[in-house]
């Protein structure tokens, strides 16, 4: 009896918190409709209402997500909006993909802005719990006013455009993800005449030479691009940050170096393409192994680079060692084979 009377009793506190959240709720879902009306103005969306009803359900959702300015999770985000959107809808995936990039550019701003700067400035005056209402009341209002603008201007179908123009149109769109833009766009003129001329003059200088291609400029167009994404990550750091000093890139050349070594590790050696997957996933496992050693505080915080300047040492001669015992184990094959 005394279970049924706690279940009882906690069912009723669910019922009154659902009853109390419920206005908050219709106010998010607000959001997400007159979002999904916008959305699906620009992009075909399959017609089955499961589709339609969980689509603005998450428009709902991250409209009302909580991020600041330069906060990494928006790149968590990004990876559950972009496959969600694109199973949703139906046409030409650059086109899909293009609407998709453009509305998360669209609504991540918002909610940067609204967490960054309003909820601060109302905190400074002690008004928190100013923040919590209007807040639910900004939202929704800022996508209605901007839907009922544009009522009238939106177009009755989704546009069918070239895929040469919604490749123009996603480029456009991917400008804010400069990091990625920056890979691809590096990936494309690498495999240019201009391109192939700078990776062979790495190679072989004096082959460059024969063939009527100047070294130095090919070494000069090189050096320009290295430090133009040198600039170009600086900058994004610097925004991430919201801070920057001028020995903020000491001994980045060093893990740089390193995190090519463990991505080449990880993924092995190949094309170009590959090289710069190399790349980002070694810069990825390299953070991920320093946030390792901060959480679990195996080293002291004063042994921290020494103990970093160790893995990237073994990073770096990661693929002798490998040679090396690849070596040994044939040698031990082969003295077994003798020994038998």
């Amino acid at each position: 009896m005394e279970s049924v009377l706690n279940f009882l009793e906690r069912l009723v506190e669910f019922v009154a918190l659902s009853l109390v959240n419920l206005p908050w709720f219709l106010l998010g879902l607000a959001s997400g409709l007159f979002l999904f009306r916008l959305l699906s103005a620009f992009l075909p969306v399959k017609p089955r209402r499961g589709w339609r009803i969980g689509l603005i359900l998450s428009l709902t959702i991250i409209s009302g997500q909580i991020i600041w300015l330069g906060d990494t999770n928006l790149l968590f985000t990004l990876l559950a909006f972009v496959p969600l959107l694109m199973l949703a809808s139906k046409g030409d995936k650059v086109g899909r993909l293009a609407v998709t990039v453009i509305f998360f550019c669209l609504i991540m701003p918002v909610n940067a802005v609204l967490n960054t700067y309003y909820a601060p400035a109302l905190a400074h005056f002690e008004l928190d719990n100013v923040f919590y209402f209007t807040d639910k009341f900004i939202r929704p209002g800022i996508w209605g006013l901007l839907f009922l603008a544009a009522r009238k201007r939106l177009p009755e179908r989704p546009p069918q455009l070239s895929p040469r123009f919604w490749r123009l149109v996603l480029l456009l769109a991917a400008m804010p993800f400069s990091s990625l833009l920056a890979g691809g766009l590096l990936y494309l003129f690498l495999g240019t005449r201009l391109g192939l001329s700078i990776r062979a003059t790495g190679d072989n200088r004096d082959m460059v030479r024969s063939s009527s291609v100047n070294p130095a400029f090919t070494v000069t167009v090189g050096l320009c691009a290295a430090n133009a994404l040198t600039g170009l990550s600086g900058a994004v750091v610097g925004q991430a940050q919201k801070s920057a000093d001028i020995n903020m890139g000491t001994g980045i050349v060093v893990i740089g170096l390193a995190c090519l070594v463990m991505g080449e590790t990880v993924l092995g050696r190949g094309g170009m393409g590959r090289g710069i997957l190399a790349v980002a996933a070694g810069s990825v496992i390299y953070r991920f192994i320093y946030a390792i050693v901060l959480y679990t505080k195996i080293v002291p915080i004063d042994c921290l680079k020494l103990f970093v300047a160790a893995i990237v040492a073994l990073a770096i001669a990661a693929p002798t060692l490998k040679s090396g015992a690849a070596l040994q184990r044939r040698r031990l094959a082969a003295r077994r084979k003798e020994a038998r």
